[in-house]
């Protein structure tokens, strides 16, 4: 059951550029704001229409608390329903299919138990056949993780130490860069976490390869056929069109709230 949510222009007041050092302004490619309802569009450099998707009888609940909104997710099976973000399927920079692309994920996360203790997807573009595209998201035990999958190669995964808690608010962040060589950076707070390969042993990633990702779209809370879902709350979602600097990201974790 798809549910799609009528397009409106967002007020001035929900596009919030976030001060860094000497006064320069950091503005989001895109933004979602939770804190007066679950939105029709994003905000921030690009504005792309939202829709609902419900799968497996689950689907994404708006609540509102002390610090402002929430969206809620609360997956029963190995599926569940999340946001999509429409119009932009196959872009630059979200696809990360051109050299030169980057791209910064950030979101404040609370995870609930999850019995199913597969991937967690907090933002990903991956297609239905799993072998194009990208997730950022958290495993069960906690650690932060990037897959990504090519047509013409296995899929890759980095991930961190275990360094989220389930029940508590976390500020994630993740940086790529298509340029350079050690072209991933995971960030848990505000700090930087150390990258290790899919076995635990140290290793970065190699950012010289783009990560074709065809026409699936960028979804929020599971991939767009309901696989890998999150189980938890998200607020205060921001993508950017370029890696942040630790500092930046820093800045971002502190001007935030974790609590409810």
């Amino acid at each position: 059951m798809k549910r799609k949510l009528l397009l409106r222009l967002l007020p001035a007041l929900w596009v919030f550029p976030l001060a860094v050092s000497q006064g320069a302004e950091i503005q989001p490619y895109l933004e979602i704001d939770f804190s007066k309802e679950i939105p029709s569009t994003t905000s921030g450099k690009v504005q792309a229409g939202i829709e609902i998707f419900e799968k497996g009888r689950s689907e994404p609940v708006f609540r509102k608390g002390k610090e402002g909104g929430m969206v809620t997710f609360s997956p029963t099976t190995t599926v569940g329903g999340g946001l999509r973000i429409l119009g932009l399927e196959g872009q630059s920079p979200l696809s990360l299919s051109e050299p030169s692309d980057e791209i910064t994920v950030t979101a404040w996360v609370r995870m609930a138990a999850n019995p199913n203790k597969g991937k967690q997807t907090v933002v990903g573009n991956l297609g239905d056949s799993e072998q194009s595209g990208w997730i950022f998201g958290i495993y069960p035990g906690g650690s932060l993780f990037f897959f990504w999958s090519r047509p013409d190669a296995a899929p890759t995964i980095r991930r961190t130490e275990p360094l989220c808690q389930e029940g508590e608010w976390h500020h994630v962040a993740m940086t790529w860069n298509n340029a350079e060589e050690r072209g991933l950076a995971f960030y848990v707070d505000g700090q930087p976490a150390d990258s290790l390969t899919g076995d635990g042993r140290p290793g970065s990633a190699k950012g010289t390869i783009p990560v074709p990702s065809g026409d699936a779209p960028l979804c929020i809370g599971a991939v767009a056929n309901g696989r890998f879902p999150f189980p938890g709350s998200m607020r205060d979602i921001k993508i950017f069109d370029r890696a942040l600097t630790a500092e930046e990201i820093f800045k971002l974790a502190q001007a935030g709230s974790g609590s409810e």
